[in-house]
């Protein structure tokens, strides 16, 4: 199962790592820049896929890697094959209908707010501190949020399955957390950031940020900042993982259902939807 994916690219910055498959469905804007990219002593425990992949020096692949040009100054613990056939077939989540934005949300900070499922606008979580931080509570279901930004020291809370749809930019700062509180349950929470920008990233995780969830963003860049750590999925237009970064697939829960409703037809309603 996949853990990264670029609709377009995918950049491992150096130290980084990845427990999954790391997948670049489209073949390479320009002809000779790959656009799968493992840098310095960075990692992927897994099946390894893009039509252009260049490991740098002490770079490694522990796991099968499918090319159609390949750059290799690493270590590949695993098959080489080719070709592949581009774009890479994988069944995506499709982006739900977007609600208008309702109120905006401001939690002050080191204090405590529960929300109920709904249409928001902009969600903003002011910072706490180590001992405090400011939590936003969600009880569960589907929220349209405009944006949502989680400052330093602040953290957003799924208490059972939560399905976030945002309809700009989404950005966790340094030290914020964003999941389930059960944070063996990452795979369910989801969220899709609808916005499209070719320059600056749509969702941002900051340095030493924790999220637990499965993010689709598929018309802009998602940017992990060094030393942040994800339990779940990542999928952007282009992603990139910075420095000491680490990316954890999750087995299993709420993206399954989506997978499974688009491929059956119309997206379904899930437990809670309005």
């Amino acid at each position: 199962e996949q853990a990264v994916v670029g609709l377009d690219e995918l950049t491992l910055r150096h130290d980084s790592r990845v427990a999954g498959d790391a997948v670049v469905v489209n073949s390479a804007a320009k002809p000779k820049k790959a656009n799968l990219v493992i840098g310095h002593h960075a990692r992927v425990d897994g099946l390894v896929q893009a039509h252009s992949v260049r490991l740098r020096k002490h770079a490694a692949v522990y796991g099968s890697v499918i090319y159609n040009h390949l750059d290799d100054k690493g270590t590949i613990v695993g098959d080489k094959q080719t070709p592949l056939t581009v774009p890479v077939a994988l069944t995506l989540p499709q982006l739900p209908a977007f609600g208008l934005a309702g109120p905006g949300i401001v939690v002050k900070p080191k204090s405590t707010k529960a929300l109920g499922p709904g249409h928001y606008g902009a969600v903003l979580v002011l910072g706490g501190s180590n001992g405090k931080p400011t939590t936003l509570l969600l009880s569960g279901g589907v929220y349209g949020f405009e944006s949502l930004t989680v400052m330093s020291h602040a953290r957003v809370l799924c208490q059972t399955r939560c399905e976030l749809q945002i309809q700009e930019r989404l950005s966790i700062k340094a030290h914020a957390l964003l999941g389930h509180e059960d944070d063996k349950r990452a795979a369910d929470v989801v969220v899709f950031v609808a916005a499209h920008s070719k320059h600056k990233p749509v969702a941002t995780i900051g340095h030493h940020a924790r999220v637990g969830v499965r993010l689709f963003a598929p018309s802009g860049a998602v940017i992990v900042r060094h030393h942040a750590e994800v339990d779940g999925t990542l999928i952007g237009r282009s992603l990139t993982l910075g420095p000491h970064a680490v990316v954890r697939k999750a087995e299993s829960g709420l993206i399954h259902q989506r997978l499974k409703a688009v491929a059956d037809g119309p997206t379904a309603p899930l437990a809670g939807q309005l």
